[in-house]
C-alpha cells in the first residue's frame, strides 16, 4: 500500500504551504489519499464557517455542483427517486501540469435518516470501475464540519508514480477552493 497523506512527507508539506493560507476561513484538519492496486481511498476532513443547513443545502443542489467545485463542468439530476434519492450524472476536469483528465461519473445519492450523503457510483456512463463516497456534515461552533471517505477505483490509467501524489495534491488546492466557494454562497 502506498499512502500519501498531507501530515507526511517535506514534498506534501511544501506542497500544503502553497495552496493553504494559515488564517483563512475554511480549515482542512484532514486530507489523506491512499493507494492499493488501482483503489484510491480518500479522507478529507474540513471546518467550513457557514451554517450546516446552509453547506447541505449547497452541496446537495446537483444541478449546482460546478459552483461549489469549479472542476466540476457539468452535473445534473438524470433520475429522481424520491426527495432525498437521486441519480445524479456529472463531468469533472482534472489537471495538473501536463496531465489532464476529463471524466464522466453516474451516481445514484441518497441523504440518509442519519444525516449522511451517500453516493455509489454506477460503472455504467462512468469512467470509474466502482466507487463509494459518503459525507457527514454537522454543525461545529459556528460553521460546519464536514467528513468525506470516498473510496475510488478508476477505469482509466493513473501514472502510477506520481498519480496517487497529484490527486492528494489537487484534492488538497479543491477541498480549499470547495470550502471558500461554500463560505462565499453560504452569505445572506
Amino acid at each position: 500500500m502506498v499512502r500519501y497523506s498531507s501530515n507526511l512527507g517535506r514534498v506534501l508539506l511544501i506542497a500544503g504551504l502553497l495552496v493553504s493560507e494559515p488564517n483563512i476561513a475554511g480549515q482542512i484538519v484532514k486530507s489523506e489519499v491512499t493507494h492499493e492496486e488501482g483503489v484510491y481511498h480518500i479522507v478529507l476532513d474540513v471546518w467550513i464557517e457557514a451554517p450546516e443547513p446552509m453547506v447541505r443545502e449547497l452541496v446537495t443542489a446537483y444541478d449546482y455542483l460546478g459552483q461549489v467545485n469549479p472542476a466540476v463542468q457539468e452535473s445534473e439530476i438524470i433520475h429522481t427517486f424520491s426527495p432525498v434519492h437521486h441519480r445524479v450524472r456529472s463531468v469533472i476536469r482534472f489537471c495538473f501540469a501536463f496531465f489532464c483528465k476529463r471524466m464522466q461519473q453516474v451516481q445514484d445519492v441518497e441523504q440518509l435518516k442519519n444525516g449522511d450523503i451517500v453516493a455509489t457510483i454506477l460503472p455504467e456512463g462512468s469512467d470509474f470501475r466502482a466507487g463509494l463516497a459518503r459525507w457527514r456534515l454537522y454543525r461545529e461552533r459556528e460553521g460546519t464540519r464536514m467528513q468525506v471517505t470516498a473510496r475510488l477505483e478508476p477505469d482509466f490509467w493513473v501514472p502510477p508514480v506520481i498519480g496517487p501524489w497529484l490527486i492528494a495534491y489537487k484534492l488538497r488546492g479543491e477541498t480549499l477552493e470547495s470550502a471558500e466557494n461554500l463560505e462565499r454562497l453560504a452569505r445572506p
